[in-house]
């Protein structure tokens, strides 16, 4: 055995423990021995291992456990020992200058791993030579599964280092080093890391990306040492004392790494999306094709892709390792930093979830049709405005197609059957068609109606409805600078596009083609978007945003999976279902010119609660029309418009006092024309109570809605004060709370509101939103509603 062990090079190690340990494999004992680790010059070349026999007398065979110590220092301390002891029970480990023994085997080319396999090793032999011809007393309960699962792992430990190759004959010769290469190489890639954050804050995408690839690069040279290791051993070294640090280590530089490429992927992604003009690529020009947005979409959806592979493999190295393997003033920070993966992971989500929204709009593989309806808040309607003209939007393969844009009226005029339109318009229209069919404030609701109005004038299937707003062309073009329209005597920009288009849709276009300088502006609007130097982009998605979250903008889709999207960004215009109180003032515009540009808006509710009827609420409405003086004429009419408020369902009617009482009529007889019932319309009218004269109360997407006029004369304010009640039936809060959602109507500003919660004596107030502020026996708030509101109250 001696001779063999003496003469075996370090490449047979494998064959060695495999014979000799699966010989051993039962019920062995281990004696007490010293081993001497014997480098001439640590670690050279002469380094050898050295086992010798205890003197003492018979041996007790019982199984000793090793002490790692010196392993452990040996990872853990700037200076490599050069002489010293280290008890254990069983063994002596020695660092010094010892004339080499029978038993040795060369040492030089292996790691600290390696040397204490050796250790294990050189203590299964001697335990064979000890034990001789001596009876072996063997213990009632054999070694049984965890000692053959243990020397197994040892089998699998000196095949992993006997393949290590030269890494680990470089990590064994240089121990310190390879710390200090990884402190210097670890700092410097989280210098890289964080001149990279500044780089993205910047949206200096190309800069991140390089620092990304300097960072990736210094964690890899970090690595190079405990790479070899980490790939092969990570797992078998983790049940060693001493390696758990080692295996930390290895784990921490390698998700650095991964982090860092991802960090560089998604840069070197935005950078090629900074690159690309999506808004050229909505402007053909000179006949040109206009090249796909589906293209570098998905190129941007492949990193990605690879960017979340990366994460989730950091999230697992990261979570392998323990925190009592780090320094303790390191492992808050580490927890924190750990912590943060799933925010990581989050945002790739997101990212993809919006990459798939975008392709599946444009018609990755297929092509997408989308009507569009140009609607006039300065003339109200439930959903935005008054669509006196509509686009028709083609996308085919996820290029832009083409854009049609019409007067809404031409299309109506092929209507190809009379429908009853809604009570509140049967005085200015006989019949129902797609200009009126924006009536429901539930944008769903309406882009339904929407689509079957536009086939049956005669238009094909379309994928989906968007609404947007003039305000948004407004704010755009002070962006893109002035638009001259020559042919017109007049050069439009954001102060006057509106008036000037109106004036001259309505009093100077000729009667067959009123809109015609709509048709000529548009493409020289987008001419204008496509022309835009980089650094305005990001304030044209600004814009965008900005009007989403405030409703200028509204979109709706037949793909469940696009109209989930839109729900929860919060341009699907949906009326929100909740548990608690609710309200929504709709204003429609009906023969009232264009009047709602000059009016403004507010609104007062005071809430209490009353243990007899539920929650009580008064509601005041103010309406100030300031035209009368302007130069527009169609700024200077009455503001006509049938209001409705949205409640919770199940809210009744308590009274009502300012409305106006105008006594229209229709202007035919449906019955005797043979006009035909819209289902979803009937669905609603027929709902319809009248409490007193002229209210109605009835049930609109699953709303109770109180309907009434408020009529406003130039120069003149008008107030109306409606009373109801919400039974506590009619909501589901638990007791001692109260929640209010209010809710915009799509297309107006800022109004004025107040909110006023009266404290009867004895109520006192857990908590509330920050909003509200406690002034005497109430809770209030004033401010407007440029966006959706939400208030919340716990009493105690």
């Amino acid at each position: 055995m001696e001779g063999l062990l003496a003469s075996a090079p370090v490449a047979s190690h494998k064959d060695f423990i495999e014979r000799e340990v699966e010989r051993e494999l039962g019920s062995f004992a281990k004696p007490a021995a010293s081993v001497v680790v014997a480098p001439s010059t640590y670690p050279s070349p002469e380094a050898v291992l050295v086992r010798s026999e205890p003197s003492q007398g018979p041996l007790e065979h019982t199984l000793a456990t090793p002490d790692h110590s010196e392993l452990e220092r040996f990872w853990n301390t700037q200076d490599v020992p050069s002489s010293g002891v280290s008890q254990a029970r069983g063994s002596t480990v020695t660092f010094a200058s010892v004339p080499s023994m029978p038993i040795q085997v060369p040492v030089a080319q292996l790691s600290p791993a390696a040397r204490e396999v050796e250790i294990w090793t050189q203590r299964i032999k001697s335990n064979q030579q000890a034990r001789g011809n001596m009876p072996i007393r063997v213990a009632k309960k054999g070694l049984g599964r965890g000692w053959r699962h243990r020397t197994k792992m040892f089998i699998g430990l000196a095949i992993a280092i006997a393949v290590g190759g030269t890494g680990v004959v470089a990590l064994a010769r240089g121990g310190v080093f390879v710390r200090q290469s990884i402190v210097e190489n670890g700092q410097d890639a989280v210098a890289n890391l964080e001149q990279a954050k500044q780089d993205l804050e910047a949206f200096d995408f190309s800069r991140a990306a390089d620092n990304f690839a300097l960072a990736t690069s210094n964690f890899g040279k970090a690595s190079g040492a405990l790479s070899n290791i980490g790939a092969s051993l990570a797992s078998v070294l983790s049940s060693f004392p001493g390696f758990r640090n080692v295996q930390a280590a290895s784990n921490i530089v390698e998700a650095g790494k991964r982090i860092s490429q991802s960090g560089e992927s998604l840069s070197r992604a935005f950078a090629g999306l900074q690159q690309v003009n999506f808004l050229a690529m909505m402007h053909p020009q000179d006949g040109s094709t206009v090249p796909s947005i589906a293209k570098p979409l998905n190129n941007f959806k492949e990193a990605l892709l690879y960017a979340d592979k990366n994460i989730r493999t950091a999230q697992q190295l990261l979570a392998d390792v323990q925190d009592d393997a780090l320094p303790e003033d390191k492992r808050e920070l580490f927890e924190s930093f750990r912590d943060k993966i799933p925010l990581f992971q989050s945002s790739i989500g997101e990212a993809m979830h919006y990459s798939d929204f975008l392709l599946k709009l444009v018609g990755d593989y297929n092509s997408k049709q989308y009507l569009v309806l140009l609607e006039n808040n300065t003339e109200l309607r439930p959903t935005g405005g008054f669509p006196g003209t509509y686009a028709l939007i083609t996308f085919d393969r996820g290029a832009l197609k083409k854009v049609f844009i019409d007067d809404i009226y031409n299309i109506d005029g092929q209507i190809k059957e009379n429908i009853i339109p809604p009570r509140p318009i049967q005085h200015i229209t006989p019949n129902w068609g797609l200009r009126d069919a924006n009536w429901f404030a539930d944008f769903p609701t309406s882009a339904r109606v929407i689509q079957t109005m536009y086939q049956r004038d005669g238009g094909g299937a379309v994928d989906g409805v968007l609404a947007i707003n003039p305000s948004v062309i407004a704010r755009l073009l002070d962006i893109t600078g002035p638009i001259a329209m020559p042919e017109y005597n007049v050069t439009l920009d954001s102060r006057n596009f509106l008036a000037e288009i109106q004036d001259e849709v309505e009093y100077k276009a000729s009667r067959a083609q009123p809109k015609k300088i709509l048709f000529d502006f548009q493409p020289r609007f987008f001419a204008k978007l496509s022309t835009l130097p980089k650094e305005k982009w990001m304030d044209v998605f600004k814009v965008l945003l900005e009007s989403i979250d405030q409703k200028h903008i509204l979109a709706s889709f037949n793909d469940p999976s696009l109209e989930q999207t839109a729900i929860e960004n919060g341009f699907a215009g949906e009326l929100k279902s909740t548990d608690g109180d609710y309200l929504q003032v709709v204003y429609s515009n009906v023969k009232g010119g264009k009047a709602d540009a000059v009016t403004t808006n507010s609104m007062k509710l005071s809430t209490e609660l009353n243990d007899a009827t539920g929650i009580s609420h008064t509601l005041a409405i103010t309406r100030v029309n300031t035209g009368g003086n302007s130069p527009y004429p169609f700024y200077n009419h009455e503001n006509s418009a049938y209001v409705k408020v949205y409640l919770p369902k199940g809210a009744v009617f308590d009274s009502i006092a300012g409305q106006s009482s105008p006594g229209f009529k229709p202007l035919v007889s449906y019955a005797d024309l043979g006009f035909k019932k819209d289902p979803d319309l009937d669905a609603v009218e027929s709902t319809i109570t009248n409490p007193q004269p002229d209210v109605d109360v009835f049930t609109e997407s699953d709303k109770t809605v109180i309907g009434f006029w408020i009529i406003t004369k130039p120069q003149k304010t008008s107030s109306v004060a409606l009373s109801y009640h919400i039974p506590y039936s009619a909501i589901r809060l638990p007791k001692k709370q109260y929640s209010l959602v209010w809710q915009k109507q799509a297309g107006t500003f800022s109004d004025a509101i107040q909110f006023n919660f009266k404290l009867h004596p004895g109520m006192s107030v857990a908590g509330h939103s920050p909003e509200l502020q406690e002034l005497g026996n109430s809770l209030v708030v004033s401010s407007d509603l440029s966006v959706d509101k939400e208030l919340q109250v716990v009493l105690n």
